[in-house]
């Protein structure tokens, strides 16, 4: 885990662990972290958090794919992620990216920004419709690393939003 300030950032320990692709372009995860509050809204409401994932391709385009999560249940297999988080650790952890990703998943789509500086243009976001579950008890590890992290939500302006499928 690297403590970029603005949020803990995990990354894979091999390069091309996980690829996405999107319209035709090979996108490889570069890094994964978490906003508490989430920075996306639904009906105007934040969720309890939000997951980043973020990509990359060879030339540097960027990709985040963007997952909410609200209070509920939780999926034990996010324990070892909260509790890393917490404790700022540096243990390479399992990642469960089966609980975020599903090829059939709805999703918006649009040309943004990074959320955190320097919040430079020209990414491609995909959030996914369907929020995942949190417990209290991961919640609370994931807010004990930073809460309040999330960038206030933007002005669509002339954005365009896109529904659909990962499939």
């Amino acid at each position: 885990a690297y403590d970029s300030g603005h949020a803990l950032e995990f990354s894979p320990e091999d390069d091309g662990a996980a690829e996405l692709t999107y319209e035709g372009t090979e996108y490889a995860l570069d890094q994964i972290h978490i906003h508490t509050p989430s920075e996306h809204t639904v009906d105007g409401e934040q969720l309890a958090a939000e997951f980043h994932l973020v990509h990359e391709t060879e030339d540097g385009e960027l990709l985040v794919l963007g997952v909410l999560a609200e209070s509920g249940g939780g999926d034990p297999r996010l324990d070892a992620f909260a509790d890393a988080a917490a404790q700022s650790s540096e243990t390479a952890i399992e990642f469960p990216l089966d609980l975020l990703l599903s090829e059939e998943a709805d999703l918006l789509s649009y040309d943004g920004s990074l959320t955190t500086p320097p919040c430079s243009e020209g990414v491609q976001w995909l959030v996914l419709q369907d929020p995942v579950e949190l417990s209290e008890e991961q919640l609370t590890a994931l807010e004990a690393a930073h809460s309040d992290n999330a960038r206030p939500t933007q002005p669509l302006n002339d954005r365009e939003i896109s529904s659909g499928s990962a499939a």
